[in-house]
């Protein structure tokens, strides 16, 4: 009870919109999340010491098809180079159907906070979080469901 009222505060807290963070593609080309705005918005975040995101990041290219229409979907690799992303990718044989972006400097972290590694976390069209779990939520369609 008491992480949920914690998560309810950080998130409620959290006030400025994620679509002002710039990352790299695995090209190390700068992307604005901005790019993704006018809808929900789900960012799995890993880091190559998690455990899991392997797993992870396979099961989120199968279910990538079943977002279509739903959300934009976006995998960002915190505190890691792109280099190090596209090793970890080739490593593992992921090749993903969705955006996997590096953010070698944490710029995620400073405008939201992040509770878990990994974690998926929900953001509102103005790029406001609304939801944060850990891992990647077994039930991730229905989750960001436009019932929600």
């Amino acid at each position: 009870m008491f992480l949920i009222i914690l998560t309810a505060f950080i998130l409620t807290s959290c006030t400025e919109s994620v679509y002002e963070v710039v990352l790299k593609d695995l090209n190390g080309q700068s992307v604005s999340l901005g790019r993704f705005k006018n809808g929900k918005l789900v960012v799995y975040v890993w880091s190559g010491t998690c455990a899991g995101h392997a797993e992870d990041l396979k099961k989120l290219t199968r279910i990538t098809p079943n977002l279509k229409g739903r959300v934009k979907l976006v995998s960002v690799a915190i505190m890691m180079d792109t280099e190090e992303v596209r090793e970890i990718l080739r490593k593992n044989g992921i090749v993903p159907n969705y955006p996997v972006l590096s953010d070698p400097d944490g710029e995620l972290a400073k405008k939201v906070t992040i509770l878990f590694l990994p974690a998926t976390m929900v953001f509102n069209k103005e790029g406001i979080p609304e939801a944060s779990y850990p891992g990647l939520p077994e039930d991730l369609i229905s989750l960001v469901s436009p019932h929600k």
